[in-house]
């Protein structure tokens, strides 16, 4: 399972970078978000985020660390989810499954 997150990550940052290379980031935005399902899509990032730095926290115990893995996650979005569990793979799963 832990290679299926780390190819997922390889598949949806190069993909990322891939949209940065070829469409401009803030022209989009303002393209999405003058959509009203744009704007759904955009709150439910950032609430999965927000929920992703309280995962952290409850995960980790400590809120420096939840708020210095939440920082980037809102500002680049899913990638930053996906290395937190490839980063901390083996500990989640102890923690939780364990």
């Amino acid at each position: 399972m832990h290679v299926a997150f780390i190819a997922l990550f390889a598949v949806f940052g190069a993909y990322t970078l891939y949209c940065f290379a070829v469409e401009p980031f803030w022209k989009s935005i303002r393209a999405i978000m003058a959509l009203q399902w744009g704007r759904q899509v955009a709150a439910d990032l950032y609430v999965g985020l927000l929920v992703f730095g309280f995962f952290v926290y409850v995960t980790e115990g400590c809120a420096v660390t939840a708020l210095l893995w939440l920082v980037p996650a809102l500002i680049i979005g899913n990638p930053v989810t996906l290395l937190y569990v490839i980063v901390n793979y083996q500990h989640i799963i102890e923690r939780y499954f364990g």
